[in-house]
């Protein structure tokens, strides 16, 4: 089956897996600054992955379902039901991803940064914003990247610290913070627990920026794309070699800017 990549009939072409990574990927955070650019921070069951064509079609979105199974900042409680669109998914043939953005899948646990607005991707930092909870072989949920990485503490700069097995490829998505090699099979036993990041995070959601009750979450802001082509990969492309996308050589604006804030990129 002929899987074709999409993400270059739209600007979010810039953000496309078929782009330099270290482009899309942004900095590194510490939690106190992911803290205060999120409206709310919510661990969430996966409930629904639905995706489907945009714009008649331009591109592809993707509709999550998400369970609130403990609020840890803003005004949902437990059991709430939330829908968040993100960009990309997999529609019939066609596929279409952004770099360094994490994917849901059903049934899974995460812990997600929610923001209040966004023009491309509504978690704090794409992936940086959202960690996966995985149970252990006793049931104790820990805490992982959307890469697979453990999140083995809190940095005393406010970074999380990683473990990773040897000879696992670097993700882009973690470029910027300390990554500790183990051992394959010891990367699950070194991560935190789920109980022991919330409390690493409580002191930081409590003190960050509180936003209005009521207020907007993942709220998308209509933003001026422009369209690229599909080309193929090279003239002598034959049968179901797949096509590439013409990137954009300008990145595009991710996240309008936040009051106060310098600088305007995806938080």
């Amino acid at each position: 089956m002929l899987r074709c990549s999409v993400a270059g009939l739209v600007a979010l072409a810039a953000l496309g897996a078929v782009t330099p990574a270290v482009r899309a990927c942004t900095r590194p955070m510490a939690m106190v600054e992911m803290a205060g650019y999120a409206a709310e921070v919510w661990t969430v069951r996966v409930d629904g992955v639905q995706s489907h064509w945009a714009d008649n079609p331009q591109r592809i979105e993707t509709e999550l379902t998400l369970s609130i199974e403990e609020p840890l900042k803003g005004q949902r409680g437990v059991g709430e039901r939330f829908t968040m669109t993100a960009p990309g998914g997999t529609v019939g043939d066609w596929e279409m991803r952004l770099c360094c953005a994490p994917q849901f899948e059903p049934g899974k646990s995460y812990v997600i940064f929610v923001l209040p607005e966004y023009r491309t991707y509504p978690t704090v930092g794409m992936s940086r914003g959202v960690f996966e909870l995985v149970a252990d072989q006793a049931g104790t949920q820990r805490v992982m990247t959307v890469d697979g990485d453990a999140v083995m503490e809190i940095g005393v700069d406010g970074l999380p610290v990683l473990a990773r097995g040897h000879d696992v490829p670097k993700p882009k998505a973690s470029q910027g913070v300390r990554v500790v090699d183990v051992p394959a099979n010891k990367v699950m036993e070194r991560a935190m627990t789920y109980e022991a990041f919330k409390a690493a995070l409580e002191p930081v959601l409590a003190q960050s920026h509180a936003y209005p009750a009521g207020g907007p979450v993942a709220r998308r802001v209509t933003a001026d794309y422009s369209a690229v082509a599909l080309v193929a990969a090279n003239e002598g492309r034959v049968g179901n070699a797949p096509a590439r996308v013409e990137a954009r050589k300008q990145p595009v604006a991710t996240a309008p800017p936040r009051a106060g804030a310098q600088d305007g990129g995806q938080p």
